[in-house]
């Protein structure tokens, strides 16, 4: 007790002291669980509101990654919920990770987000700050090369069916997941069509999907474009959009998106596989007549 005490207190010294304090609980949060628990309870949340502090301050690089370090190893099912409810924890990560001056330390931060939102799952009273930090982050308007990390958390999340209901409610998520999609990242793009999939799958959500035109609007953009390495994504889009086709009142708003029926078309010309390319037709023509007007039956 004595040692994490004056852990602690060097956290609070700034300086060479502040880093080394830092990295020496670096090192220990890489321990048994029993450690971490004890650390993150420790005095309070004494170390843990040191640690939020040094990171919040991102003055100096090697005791800022250090801190993120510390916070990110402590990260296990016997503490998350815990760090989560720190008031200042989870926003203070998703700050520096979408707008730190040290590139390091934004992946740093991405990194322990993203373990923490693996933790962290609806119903827990901390999950509406995950999906907050999470939007933030990907609606910053910084496109960094932690997309990645970012794109890993949403899947987490989305993953879990107990989470996928609340992420579609929750307000501006939809757009955030949609702007994400359309990262430079083939890895990013991938794992939010992945999300995206996994969110539309789930019956209670088709019809607030079907009508988000960001939503449908990351779709024209994902099957618009070329190289082989947008196949796999492109493919599981025509049958998200299926999917929600399913339901006939998201027909109407997907058939008449602006360019979305010319993508699913020149992309179905363009597929040599017989079989693929009859399930797109399919897909196709179960928008088609949406298109038509009431007045034209008469």
């Amino acid at each position: 007790v004595g040692y994490l005490s004056a852990l602690r207190n060097l956290l609070a010294s700034g300086g060479d002291a502040q880093s080394r304090s830092a990295g020496a609980l670096r090192n220990l949060a890489s321990g048994a669980e029993s450690v971490k628990v004890q650390l993150v309870s420790f005095n309070n949340r004494a170390i843990l509101d040191a640690l939020v502090k040094v990171v919040d301050d991102d003055n100096v690089l090697k005791g800022s990654e250090r801190a993120i370090g510390a916070l990110k190893n402590c990260v296990c099912p016997g503490t998350s919920e815990a760090m989560a409810e720190h008031p200042k924890l989870i926003e203070t990560l998703a700050n520096i990770a979408s707008s730190s001056k040290f590139p390091s330390a934004q992946t740093s931060s991405a990194l322990a987000l993203k373990d923490l939102s693996k933790e962290i799952n609806h119903p827990s009273a901390s999950h509406e700050i995950v999906l907050r930090s999470l939007k933030a982050c990907a609606l910053s308007g910084r496109e960094t090369k932690n997309d990645v990390q970012l794109s890993e958390a949403f899947l987490s999340q989305a993953e879990k069916q107990e989470n996928q209901i609340p992420m579609v409610k929750y307000e501006g998520l939809l757009e955030a997941i949609a702007a994400l999609a359309k990262s430079s990242d083939p890895k990013t793009r991938e794992n939010m069509v992945k999300t995206m999939s996994k969110l539309a799958n789930n019956s209670a959500n088709k019809e607030i999907i079907g009508h988000n035109n960001a939503f449908i609007g990351s779709a024209v953009y994902t099957l618009q474009r070329e190289g082989p390495e947008n196949e796999a994504s492109q493919t599981l889009m025509f049958q998200i959009i299926s999917t929600l086709a399913a339901s006939e009142k998201n027909r109407p708003p997907l058939a008449n998106y602006p360019g979305l029926l010319e993508a699913k078309i020149h992309r179905t010309r363009l597929t040599t596989d017989i079989k693929t390319r009859f399930e797109r037709i399919n897909s196709i023509m179960l928008l088609v007549p949406s298109m038509i007007s009431v007045e034209s039956y008469f």
